[in-house]
């Protein structure tokens, strides 16, 4: 399994409009070959937000990798957070 995470600053006055708007597009990820999973973690005081994205394989990561850097993008000129962070694991160990 790989995961893909995104480590993203907002305002705390924008946090609730960046979690619709990632809730929004949601039902588009489920819809791609591969996806597994999806966690959204936030820090409301701190304004940051994690997302973990879980996928079969690299392969089928990569086949989607450049529409979910554009909606990354999209979101974040939409809605005024920096993306501080995207990386892709290998999960090693789940429970």
């Amino acid at each position: 399994m790989i995961a893909r995470v995104v480590t993203t600053e907002v305002s705390p006055n924008e946090m609730e409009s960046v979690i619709r708007v990632v809730d929004e597009q949601l039902p588009d990820a489920r819809q791609q070959q591969g996806f597994t999973g999806f966690y959204l973690l936030a820090d409301r005081e701190a304004g940051k937000l994690v997302t973990i994205s879980l996928w079969d394989s690299r392969e089928n990561i990569l086949a989607v990798e450049a529409r979910a850097a554009e909606l990354t993008s999209e979101t974040a000129r939409s809605s005024g957070i920096a993306v501080s962070d995207l990386t892709v694991y290998e999960v090693v160990v789940q429970a």
